[in-house]
């Protein structure tokens, strides 16, 4: 997948994605419909999916990050996954126009990690 490709993705497809690349199954959306404190109703939306055979909500990756790091952490070592996903995310820091250039890794936000963790899990 290229930057591009990934640019072009709803936050609901990003977070379908990473949960893909980690291994969720059989992804589904449930919606309900919920009461606030003036008796109206809204329609809440949930994704839900298998991991492990285990069913579950799954994690709001591109804008939680801690579920990103889980992400992160939870894929294998093999190849050169580190490197390439080091270099995908000073890439992703660089063209961040809020903070360009900034150097500090470990200052990424999750939707910067997410996208880094996108590109090098789908690199050919």
């Amino acid at each position: 997948m290229t930057r591009e490709e990934y640019a072009k993705l709803t936050p609901e497809e990003k977070r379908i994605k990473v949960a893909e690349l980690c291994g969720w199954e059989h992804i589904y959306e449930v919606w309900y419909w919920e009461n606030d404190n003036t008796n109206k109703r809204y329609k809440r939306t949930v994704l839900i999916g298998y991991l492990n055979s285990k069913r579950k909500v799954l994690p709001d990756s591109p804008r939680d990050l801690n579920a990103m790091h889980e992400a992160i952490m939870g894929v294998p070592r093999e190849g050169n996954f580190v490197i390439e996903f080091e270099r995908n995310l000073i890439r992703v820091l660089k063209d961040d126009e809020e903070q360009p250039a900034n150097p500090f890794l470990w200052m990424a936000k999750s939707g910067q990690l997410c996208e880094a963790f996108v590109l090098t899990m789908t690199q050919e």
